[in-house]
């Protein structure tokens, strides 16, 4: 079985992200991708929504989706924790299958950064994935897979919230709900 793996902060979820997942899942011809929500990334400081706000969101935004989880494993340590430590614990859940990881170009640019970053390229496939054609030159061994991406951030959604301005149409319709309800 070929397993995504697709983590981020995800604050808030919004319709971009799905798109990626639905796009990369096809694209590779993934039998599963796995969402996973961060406590806090290791590269930021903070989070608008907390934890568990943005699981629930995440959650509702891929409910419709048979084939793509979500999972707390990250939320539920209570701290940052490095991706490569995530990616080993799937490696150890599905030890049998093929373990992707997918990051986005900001991500692959700061890539070399990153706790364990050699290791994980040896162990893992890793899709960098570009943006409306985005004018970057992906290096071996990363892969690039190249989508349509909604021109949408969850910087831009928080700021809306923030200022009463609508964003119904930047979020899954239930995220949106939540959030209204919620937030």
């Amino acid at each position: 079985m070929k397993i995504g793996i697709f983590g981020g902060t995800f604050d808030p979820i919004h319709v971009g992200h799905v798109n990626v997942v639905e796009e990369v899942k096809f694209a590779l011809g993934l039998d599963k991708i796995i969402v996973v929500p961060a406590f806090l990334s290791p590269h930021k400081t903070s989070s608008t929504l907390g934890a568990d706000a943005r699981m629930k969101c995440v959650s509702l935004a891929v409910e419709a989706y048979d084939d793509v989880e979500v999972t707390d494993f990250e939320i539920s340590q209570g701290k940052s924790i490095y991706s490569y430590n995530t990616l080993q614990y799937f490696n150890e859940l599905y030890p049998d299958d093929e373990i992707i990881f997918i990051i986005g170009t900001d991500q692959y640019e700061n890539f070399d950064k990153w706790y364990k970053s050699k290791d994980i390229l040896e162990i893992y496939k890793v899709v960098v994935v570009s943006r409306n054609h985005e004018d970057i030159t992906i290096q071996s061994p990363f892969e690039k897979v190249e989508i349509p991406i909604f021109d949408v951030s969850s910087t831009l959604i928080r700021e809306r919230m923030v200022n009463n301005e609508p964003f119904q149409h930047l979020v899954p319709h239930a995220v949106y709900q939540y959030l209204k309800e919620n937030h």
